[in-house]
């Protein structure tokens, strides 16, 4: 029995260290794990902050975007009216031309009415001029 008992704390010395073994080898991967899981929560919490960036960086191009958006509209309404106005004076500019051409035709055909009747009276004051000399 007591090669049976011998043997016995042998396996039970065996066993102790095997435990033992296995109890720093269970810590030494707790420590790994341990320190993979800080990295990774690490990781997470630098993505969270670039993430959180990002959404920020998107909101303010958004409002950059809605701003300029906003600012071309009212560009293009200044345009619009200033178009308008400048076709309104067109208008105008252009009734005003036909007007005038009209006032130039009329009185260039009254110029014409009198030159015509000015030569009329010049050749029958010739005419008189000739008779009053021959008398």
């Amino acid at each position: 029995m007591s090669f049976c008992g011998h043997s016995l704390v042998c396996r039970f010395q065996h066993l102790e260290q095997e435990k033992h073994e296995l109890k720093r080898r269970f810590e030494n991967k707790e420590g790994e794990w341990e320190g993979r899981v800080s990295e990774l929560e690490s990781d997470v919490k630098q993505l969270q902050d670039e993430l959180e960036k990002q959404h920020v960086n998107l909101r303010e191009a958004d409002r950059e975007k809605t701003r300029a958006v906003q600012e071309l509209s009212e560009q293009n309404q200044r345009l619009l009216d200033q178009l308008s106005k400048a076709s309104e004076v067109e208008r105008q500019l252009s009734m005003k031309v036909h007007t005038l051409q009209e006032d130039f035709r009329e009185k260039n055909s009254s110029s014409s009415q009198h030159i015509v009747r000015l030569e009329s009276l010049q050749a029958e004051v010739s005419g008189l001029l000739i008779v009053v000399v021959e008398v």
